[in-house]
């Protein structure tokens, strides 16, 4: 099958792309049309994403209010077992990603409550979603035809600059470049050491609140307006990625705001600045991971290889929860010192990687620049198809 090619034109001053492939020879479309597309694929797909990652967030964080509320008294753990507990959950839900649904013999309390309403929400969250979320885009019936098209086009390019993502990749292929890219393996580490980072202030949280001499409902209470803020700025910080076309510069700018919440945390016991260092903390940390993996989808191409990149960094990244409960030991309770200290060592480390791959991307899209990556276009049509993020024209993103 002959390679697509791309071809731009202006149309009334505006730029259309146009295809030579299926499902219409040579389809075109306007900025005004893709955008229309684009808003209408935001409106059906974000929101439902959206409620199913936020009550899925809670579920897998709330066994922290729990803790403050009983769960350890209540159902006899001593010593390392609500760490063993995490760790179980931890390694479960990476190679799952199903919930864990646990019968508890004793007298009920009132933390049980908390896993109840939570999983039935949950649970009915999960079915309602089958009928809101859109299958393929060649079968769903939400997009008339020429949307369908426009959409089923636009995943065959890269969305910056117009590079062209190519032809898919042997599935083979798609593993091996995967395993190659300098982008995956980077974006893969940073994002573990992340994950150890907003799971550890996820489930710790509130210990670290009553710990600063809160009561237990008042410890549940001012864990919320640090997700307030966190919330409001990871937007923020998204937008101004999206708006800007850079994710490395935006970790080297929220990494520090990790850094210093949890030197605070280490340098003095005063409740008002522990609090505050717990609001930098979860504006640092939240961010990241969207970023993250935004990045390393966008330095990876055609979307057999995306799909790769992904799940890979995904997977090595949901191992740092594991790590992190093993690091906030009952000795360590209720300053957490250890903890703390190495998530700063993980968040330092975040920050000197991140560096590096910007280095790597700068240096590397100049050498496509000047033309040191032409060599990669004599070979056959077909496989130059297939080169996406490799192509001499594709530029990576800083």
């Amino acid at each position: 099958m002959d390679s697509e090619k791309v071809e731009v034109t202006t149309v009334e001053s505006r730029s259309v792309k146009s295809l030579s492939s299926d499902p219409q020879p040579k389809a075109s479309w306007s900025e005004e049309e893709e955008g229309r597309l684009i808003r209408k694929l935001d409106w059906r797909i974000l929101p439902v994403v959206i409620v199913l990652y936020l009550a899925n967030f809670i579920d897998r964080t709330n066994v922290g209010n729990a803790k403050v509320a009983g769960l350890e008294k209540d159902i006899g753990l001593v010593g390392y077992q609500y760490n063993i507990g995490l760790s179980i959950f931890y390694i479960t839900y990476a190679l799952s990603e199903e919930c864990l649904l646990t019968w508890f013999p004793s007298p009920s309390g009132a933390w049980r409550n908390i896993f109840l309403v939570e999983g039935a929400i949950t649970m009915a969250l999960g079915l309602a979603a089958f009928y809101f979320l859109p299958g393929p885009a060649e079968k769903t019936k939400f997009l008339n035809e020429r949307e369908r098209m426009i959409a089923i086009q636009r995943l065959r390019q890269d969305g910056d600059d117009g590079n062209m993502v190519g032809s898919q990749a042997a599935e083979g292929d798609s593993w091996w470049r995967a395993f190659k890219s300098l982008n995956t393996w980077i974006c893969a580490i940073c994002f573990l050491l992340t994950n150890m980072t907003v799971q550890g202030i996820s489930l710790f949280m509130p210990t670290l609140m009553k710990g600063m001499g809160y009561s237990t409902i008042e410890s549940q209470l001012r864990t919320v307006p640090p997700y307030v803020v966190a919330s409001v700025f990871s937007i923020a910080i998204a937008y101004g990625s999206f708006r800007s076309g850079r994710r490395g510069m935006w970790l080297l700018f929220i990494a520090p705001l990790v850094i210093i919440g949890l030197a605070i945390l280490l340098a003095t016991s005063n409740t008002q600045a522990n609090y505050a260092g717990v609001f930098l903390i979860a504006m640092g940390a939240f961010p990241q991971g969207p970023i993250l993996l935004s990045w390393a989808t966008n330095n990876s191409a055609p979307n057999t290889v995306r799909a790769v990149s992904s799940a890979l960094v995904v997977a090595i990244g949901t191992m740092g929860p594991i790590v992190t409960s093993w690091i906030y030991l009952p000795s360590d309770s209720p300053r957490y010192h250890i903890a703390n200290g190495v998530q700063l060592g993980a968040q330092a480390t975040f920050f000197i990687l991140v560096s590096i791959l910007i280095l790597h991307n700068m240096r590397e899209n100049r050498r496509r620049a000047r033309g040191e990556r032409d060599y990669r276009l004599n070979a056959s049509e077909a496989e130059v198809a297939r080169l996406g993020s490799l192509h001499p024209n594709f530029r990576l993103v800083i």
